[in-house]
């Protein structure tokens, strides 16, 4: 019996029809769960859009918000409404395998009619500087653009203790005060 079942494991892990899904925790607390990368996103949010693109995520982006507009790629991206304003007949449209939202900018009523519908929807609410790359590297898992997104990340918090560092000497060397 133990043959047995060994044997089934490996059919079915060389057949891949065993896949490790992808799980990551979204701003809210909320488990994200993906049986596979995602390969066809919309995003809710133009800060979004930008914090996506760095993560490695820019063939993958099939719908926007308005004044989604940097990097300039961007722009010739579908519009699927604004932040306060989506259109869900068109995100429908474009079958997406992972929505990201902005918390406390996308109307929370249009986010739960989303997700009632189905769809996996991370919500996203960085607070400061710090919760960016956090941001950065949980989208590069979604999209297995992990090496991308670490090494933006890395980058982000290396340029972020730079200028702190910088500042900081700035605002000692003035005796505390700020010019």
């Amino acid at each position: 019996m133990t043959r047995f079942i060994f044997l089934v494991l490996v059919t079915l892990c060389c057949s891949g029809s065993v896949l490790a899904s992808i799980t990551v925790i979204d701003d809210t607390g909320q488990a994200i769960v993906l049986e596979n990368p995602a390969k066809n996103i919309v995003i809710l949010s133009p800060g979004l859009t930008e914090i996506t693109y760095a993560a490695g995520g820019h063939t993958f982006i099939k719908g926007v918000v308005s004044f989604s507009d940097y990097p300039e790629q961007a722009k010739s991206i579908e519009r699927i409404g604004r932040y306060n304003s989506l259109d869900l007949e068109k995100i429908l449209s474009l079958q997406p395998d992972l929505i990201i939202a902005w918390n406390s900018g996308n109307p929370s009523h249009q986010i739960e009619q989303l997700k009632k519908l189905g769809l996996t929807v991370y919500i996203s609410e960085p607070r400061d500087f710090m919760d960016i790359p956090s941001t950065i590297t949980r989208l590069g898992q979604l999209m297995a653009t992990e090496a991308t997104a670490q090494k933006v990340a890395d980058d982000f918090i290396q340029q972020f203790n730079a200028l702190k560092q910088l500042y900081s000497q700035h605002t000692s060397r003035n005796n505390g005060k700020r010019t």
